[in-house]
């Protein structure tokens, strides 16, 4: 997946599903959104061709049937994502990221050990 390809909202929704099935047919994966959204199908295959045509997604042709897989993995989607996000909103500075959630948000002691030991960790990588 290049870096200027955009995914909807809705397309993250379908390709939530392929990440979590790996490979599925456009029923079962209609089926899986449909247990979230009131999509008609129609509307579901419509976000898959373009997730083809964005090469987001593979399909291949099995019978009658047509059988997607993600062409990116979703950890690699969320750092592309992520980093998008920051650049686009923090002028690409973590620090005032973190600094805006920290000040904004509860953190509970478990989530504050847990950015502490990442940031050791980082730090100790370095050496």
């Amino acid at each position: 997946m290049t870096k200027d390809i955009k995914i909807s909202d809705a397309e993250l929704k379908v390709l939530d599903v392929i990440w979590k099935e790996k490979s599925a047919n456009s029923k079962r994966i209609a089926d899986e959104v449909q247990k979230k959204e009131t999509w008609n199908r129609k509307t579901i295959h419509t976000l898959l061709k373009r997730l083809v045509e964005k090469g987001a997604v593979n399909t291949k042709k099995q019978g009658n049937i047509y059988i997607y897989t993600p062409n990116i993995s979703k950890a690699e989607y969320q750092k592309k994502e992520s980093k998008s996000f920051l650049k686009k909103i923090y002028n690409g500075s973590l620090s005032m990221l973190m600094t805006n959630f920290i000040e904004d948000e509860d953190i509970s002691e478990e989530e504050l050990d847990k950015l502490y030991e990442l940031l050791d960790n980082k730090k100790t990588d370095r050496k």
